[in-house]
C-alpha cells in the first residue's frame, strides 16, 4: 500500500492476516512455556497482544521497501 493509499485488504487478506497472528501467539504461548520450564536460556520479551502491529506493518511493505 501507498501512503494515503485508502485501500482494505481483500477477505482472505484478512484471513491469512489472522492466521500470521495466530501462528506469532502460539510460538510466544511455547516460548513462555519454555522459560517456565526453564528449557531455554536468556531473557524473553513477550509479545503477547501485539501481534497485530508486526502482521500489520508487514502487510504494507512494497516490493521497493
Amino acid at each position: 500500500m501507498n501512503e494515503g493509499d485508502a485501500r482494505s485488504p481483500s477477505a482472505g487478506q484478512c484471513l491469512e492476516m489472522f492466521r500470521r497472528m495466530l501462528r506469532i501467539r502460539e510460538f510466544e504461548y511455547r516460548a513462555l512455556k519454555h522459560c517456565t520450564e526453564r528449557l531455554n536460556r536468556g531473557p524473553l520479551h513477550p509479545y503477547v497482544g501485539e501481534e497485530g502491529t508486526a502482521v500489520g506493518a508487514c502487510a504494507a511493505l512494497e516490493p521497493g521497501d
